[in-house]
């Protein structure tokens, strides 16, 4: 059976829950949303932590880098990855809860719409393997990256973008064993870019290896600019991406 109509079934004869509250009517209650953790200013302009104080950059050791040395040019997300935004992401993830869909991709709409970044020209999700997508049934960011190139009204590239070799969970592994675990995963099966800017999409950025990873393969097919947006973002002492 289709996962929409699945989910869409499965809505209603078990109606949604309020991410924040949990009771019964929407996936997040209009006066609940204030309650989500979302990432304000101040925050990092390169890797979008949450910084204490107003600072241009964090002091990660990617983000002061120059940005030549750098192939993502950007982070941002919505959210911290806790409370009901976690849920969210756990949800769509691996409870096939599509339904939260259109919700999320309004939320990266507003996120991207606040950090300036509507200017790009397309839309493309980190990708999952063969193997895990055909297990899985569907790409969760690429559910959002669909949906957000209609809202945004931008080409999209999804299915373009490959992850041509399986790799390990990213679970448990630092950030130097994440960027790693990542490199030469990812292959670029479409025409050249020639000058794009693109708004690269997942559901969370830990340390950012994989979007590193992605936009690294993207930059060298001609993207002038790869700008990742995420729905989550774990907070860690020391980002990288």
């Amino acid at each position: 059976m289709n996962l929409r109509l699945l989910s869409g079934l499965l809505d209603f004869f078990y109606p949604p829950r309020c991410l924040v509250c949990n009771k019964i009517g929407a996936q997040v209650h209009p006066a609940c949303r204030a309650e989500l953790p979302f990432i304000l200013a101040p925050f990092c302009s390169y890797c979008g932590l949450p910084l204490p104080t107003a600072a241009s950059i964090c002091d990660s050791s990617l983000c002061l880098r120059s940005p030549e040395e750098r192939s993502l040019d950007r982070v941002c997300s919505v959210f911290r990855h806790s409370q009901g935004a976690r849920q969210s992401v756990l949800r769509l993830k691996y409870k096939g809860v599509s339904s939260l869909t259109d919700w999320l991709v309004s939320e990266l709409a507003g996120a991207v719409r606040r950090n300036k970044l509507e200017v790009a020209d397309g839309v493309l999700a980190v990708p999952l393997h063969s193997r895990r997508l055909r297990e899985r049934g569907y790409n969760q960011a690429g559910l959002l990256a669909v949906g957000l190139s209609h809202y945004l009204n931008l080409t999209s590239y999804e299915g373009l973008l490959v992850r041509s070799r399986e790799t390990r969970s990213q679970v448990g592994l630092d950030g130097s064993s994440r960027t790693k675990n990542m490199r030469g995963a990812f292959t670029w099966q479409g025409k050249p870019l020639e000058g794009q800017t693109l708004l690269l999409i997942d559901d969370v950025c830990t340390t950012g290896a994989t979007l590193s990873e992605c936009a690294g393969v993207l930059k060298l097919a001609g993207a002038s600019r790869v700008w990742g947006v995420t729905v989550t973002r774990e907070l860690r002492h020391e980002s990288q991406y």
